[in-house]
């Protein structure tokens, strides 16, 4: 299976140097490919990627009143309707494939000028990350991507609209409604200032071992984080201590601040910017600040790390050569996407 990510990732880097020459093709190319990501993320091996055979077996005792306290119940529901007509948890890997994959491949023809730069980052990262792996977070994170669009926009109706249906289908969305109140205008100097300190701010609190968590009023969050931190205490489950220092992590705090000494130039060709900036800094400083609770601190900084498709992809707008910014863009997600393969175990 994975060798088959790697060659669509081959060719859509190819893609990449090729765009402004296919024209009219260019959407036709782009539209197969992601109807060849979403039979890939269907009909993937549950022995060849993380958590899918606990999606098996919340599929098969999707009546189970015990699942119901921990997993969303659109999930519960899609399983009710399609275990006793298929019984293979296939079905259910088709049906959220064939959401999450064209909403992002939608929110990405929306929100950038280009195509394949930044669906070849997608490639490398959310794609393996969510639409392989955690399939109700693919589907909240696709929903929540187009909902940044309207959100520039101004449309704070159907950006809401959106992101509830992203609850609907991952609770952890519910972080996501503040979101409705950020500005997308172009940043002053002090405020690219502020977000940027965001960041070393996450690794204060870190280092001052300050639980924010105890500062969340939500009863049903709040029960959730109790028993999160409870089990990190024990030592039960499978919440590994985050690292602040991980590889992907420094990577991804390079290239937050590359996108902001560059801010202004990146501003001129991608309207978006000050939100991808914005959300980027959120999730770089979620990891850290709640990392005391670690699955708190990865699900929160992996759902806002959906703006990364942009941020890795704007490289190419501060290179004059084109084919250089090309290049290196390609190089960027080529580390990423070997980074991914190597940390989840994939298997070819």
């Amino acid at each position: 299976m994975i060798a088959i990510v790697i060659s669509i990732f081959a060719i859509v880097a190819i893609l990449c140097y090729l765009e402004e020459y296919l024209g009219k093709y260019n959407n036709l190319i782009y539209i197969f490919i992601g109807f060849l990501l979403c039979l890939i993320a269907g009909f993937k091996d549950v022995n060849s990627v993380n958590d899918a055979n606990t999606y098996k077996y919340y599929f098969e005792h999707y009546y189970d009143p015990i699942l119901s306290k921990g997993v969303e119940f659109s999930f519960l529901w899609f399983s009710s309707i399609l275990y006793p007509v298929f019984h293979s948890v296939c079905s259910i890997f088709i049906l959220y494939a064939f959401i999450s994959v064209p909403s992002k491949l939608y929110a990405i023809r929306k929100i950038s000028p280009h195509l394949f730069l930044p669906l070849l980052i997608y490639i490398s990262n959310i794609y393996i990350l969510h639409d392989l792996t955690q399939i109700r977070a693919a589907v909240a994170s696709g929903f929540f991507l187009i909902s940044i669009y309207y959100i520039s926009k101004g449309n704070i109706k159907y950006a809401f609209v959106l992101i509830l249906v992203a609850i609907f289908f991952h609770y952890s969305s519910l972080s996501l409604l503040p979101l409705l109140f950020l500005s997308n205008k172009k940043m002053k100097f002090k405020q690219q200032f502020i977000w940027g300190a965001l960041i070393p701010l996450g690794y204060i609190i870190y280092f001052l071992h300050i639980n924010l968590l105890l500062t969340i009023p939500i009863p049903y969050i709040s029960n959730k984080i109790a028993v999160y931190q409870e089990l990190t205490e024990k030592g039960i489950g499978s919440y590994d201590q985050i690292n602040v220092f991980s590889l992907v992590y420094l990577v991804n705090i390079i290239i937050f601040y590359y996108n902001l000494y560059f801010y202004d130039t990146i501003y001129h060709y991608c309207k978006l910017t000050t939100l991808i900036i914005k959300i980027q800094a959120l999730s770089l400083f979620f990891f850290p600040a709640f990392a005391i609770v670690p699955v708190i601190g990865l699900r929160l900084s992996e759902l806002y790390g959906i703006v990364n498709i942009f941020a890795y992809a704007n490289i190419f707008y501060t290179i004059k050569q084109k084919i250089i910014g090309i290049t290196i863009t390609i190089l960027a997600a080529l580390c990423i996407l070997i980074i991914n393969i190597l940390y989840n175990h994939l298997i070819f």
